[in-house]
């Protein structure tokens, strides 16, 4: 590695001081990274370059950016070919756009015990389980949904259908909470009211969050835990819109295993609501 960054030093030569040791410092990072998970830097996909990315999301947007930069020369150094492949679609994350937030454990822990009637639960319960949009949770219909195979068939965002994994704490409460019904909408409420039932309790304690931060609270943690951004963007729903190569081929097994496993599945009705 001493011997990759001396070269990439002589390469910075005509750069700025500042600019040459903030490139230096962060290729480093990157590098010591790839060496955590055993990926040599000229062997890279872009795959690798998402994982980075989401492993860099505690960090501030501009921190991120400079990061990337710098990787980015560090590959027009190695083969410039390279380095427009791997972040030809890197504009996709929109880094000037503010970066969304999540809840910590502890947030969720006092989230979780707020409501104790089955459908507010539930709901919340469905939003840290799954990580669907709240548009998706609006318009779930009891004969999409499939509790012998554990799955929920929605429409969402763009058109098409997709079956969101559900885990058996979630088939539980489901099965409790529909009772007889065989068709219809699940909860029979509307985007503004299901907004009221997730801020209501952030805004209590005095959280500043929405439907969407929970969303995003399931995919950090799955992240967190399989650092995996593929399955992720899997979980999410999410289509490239230049290639979709990294979102595609995902075994369903592996789906289901990465949804039972989320640390934020399991927990009991508390609460006073």
């Amino acid at each position: 590695m001493v011997y990759i960054l001396y070269n990439y030093a002589q390469f910075l030569s005509n750069y700025a001081d500042s600019t040459k040791e903030t490139y230096l410092i962060n290729v480093n990072l990157y590098l010591k990274y790839l060496k955590k998970y055993k990926r040599n830097p000229e062997e890279v996909t872009k795959v690798d370059i998402y994982n980075y990315i989401a492993h860099m999301d505690h960090l501030k947007r501009s921190t991120i950016r400079t990061s990337l930069l710098a990787v980015k020369n560090y590959y027009s150094f190695l083969n410039q070919n390279l380095s427009n492949y791997l972040f030809e679609d890197i504009k996709l994350f929109n880094l000037n756009k503010k970066l969304p937030k999540y809840l910590f454990s502890w947030q969720v822990d006092m989230l979780k015990k707020y409501y104790s009637d089955k459908r507010n639960y539930l709901i919340i319960f469905l939003f840290l389980s799954t990580g669907i949009r709240i548009s998706e949770l609006a318009n779930i219909q009891i004969e999409n949904i499939n509790l012998k195979e554990k799955y929920i068939y929605l429409k969402v965002k763009g058109g098409y259908w997709r079956n969101v994994y559900l885990n058996n704490h979630a088939v539980k409460l489901l099965k409790e909470y529909i009772g007889n019904r065989k068709q219809g909408s699940l909860f029979g409420i509307k985007r503004r009211a299901i907004d009221y039932i997730i801020r209501k309790p952030l805004k209590e304690y005095r959280i500043k969050g929405s439907a969407h931060t929970l969303r995003h609270t399931f995919a950090t943690h799955i992240y967190k835990q399989t650092h995996d951004i593929l399955l992720v963007k899997e979980l999410l729903g999410h289509k490239s819109l230049n290639s979709t190569e990294i979102y595609t081929h995902l075994d369903n097994d592996l789906v289901r295993q990465a949804v039972e496993s989320n640390p934020l599945a399991n927990f009991e009705v508390g609460g006073r609501k």
